[in-house]
């Protein structure tokens, strides 16, 4: 039922909200762990996409095309790679421990990528 605009349920006529809230709180934290690296891993793929352009072009001195070609690979790798690793993931049942490493991997590549001095 709806009292002010706000949904009740008929447990205890508390607000739903308030019940989403409390189910929320009773995931375990290794949930809540897979879900910040996923985010981080993510995000941190779409950074290195947004300025690894920009780096090869001003920094290293590639062309514009050349610079996208290379920025291109990332998303390319992922693309190939992803299927590979979550059939591993499946078999091995290593999930939590390969999102570990790809986002630690993932985290120091960007590191050596912005602070190198030699030009690939």
């Amino acid at each position: 039922k709806e009292l002010q605009g706000i949904k009740h349920t008929a447990v205890a006529n508390e607000p739903m909200y308030k019940q989403m809230m409390v189910s929320l709180k009773n995931f375990p934290g290794l949930y809540w762990l897979i879900v910040a690296l996923l985010t981080f891993f993510i995000s941190d793929l779409y950074a290195m996409t947004a300025f690894m352009t920009k780096i090869t072009y001003e920094d290293w001195g590639y062309s514009s095309v050349k610079a996208a070609q290379v920025t291109s690979l990332v998303c390319l790798a992922n693309f190939i790679t992803a299927p590979a690793i979550g059939w591993l993931c499946g078999k091995t049942g290593f999930k939590v421990k390969f999102i570990i490493a790809g986002s630690t991997f993932l985290f120091l590549i960007h590191i050596a990528f912005a602070t190198t001095q030699i030009v690939p």
